[in-house]
């Protein structure tokens, strides 16, 4: 009888675990950690001069290319940027080649690129990490409203500057998207 009463008492505390548990489940906001990379083509013509150009081109940056972002978007109530990086992908052109005090704006606020070797920045497969928490923050309330933001990047060639060349600027940023009940 006493194996029977334990089992019974047992038995009604996981259910009202349980109970507790799904209920509380339900209302209970969730956090989605995700990397979101898009690519941005650049083709550059030089100039019939061979002098170095400036450059700038803008597209959209957008959070919702992420289907389980995209599918919630609707409840999203918080946004995080917890890293944010560039790259250069797939450069086609010569060697010594670079971006001259390049800026990457993503939406009101902006990066200083630096001076970078297209081709080198390329072939080790360097990732430039901005890092600067404020500005971060700053684009993660910029892109809350929408889930998209703008980017543009503003640059002159340098070095090698008589020929064409192109690449695909790659940026990938970890987000953090919190998501409210249904």
């Amino acid at each position: 009888m006493k194996k029977i009463t334990s089992l019974l008492a047992l038995f009604v505390l996981a259910t009202t675990f349980t109970f507790c548990t799904i209920s509380s489940g339900d209302s209970v906001e969730y956090g989605l950690v995700t990397d979101i990379t898009q690519s941005f083509p650049l083709a550059i013509t030089a100039n019939e001069t061979g002098e170095c150009i400036s450059f700038s081109e803008t597209s959209p940056f957008d959070l919702k290319s992420n289907s389980q972002i995209s599918e919630n978007y609707s409840r999203v109530n918080g946004i995080i940027i917890n890293s944010l990086y560039w790259e250069v992908v797939d450069y086609v052109g010569d060697e010594g080649v670079f971006l001259n005090s390049g800026v990457l704006k993503i939406g009101n606020t902006s990066f200083d690129m630096g001076k970078v070797d297209l081709k080198a920045s390329d072939v080790a497969d360097a990732k430039f990490l901005f890092s600067d928490t404020a500005k971060l923050s700053a684009i993660a309330q910029e892109i809350l409203p929408t889930g998209v933001v703008t980017v543009t990047i503003e640059a002159a060639s340098g070095g090698n500057c008589d020929n064409d060349f192109s690449f695909n600027l790659s940026i990938t940023a970890n987000v953090t998207v919190t998501v409210s009940p249904a």
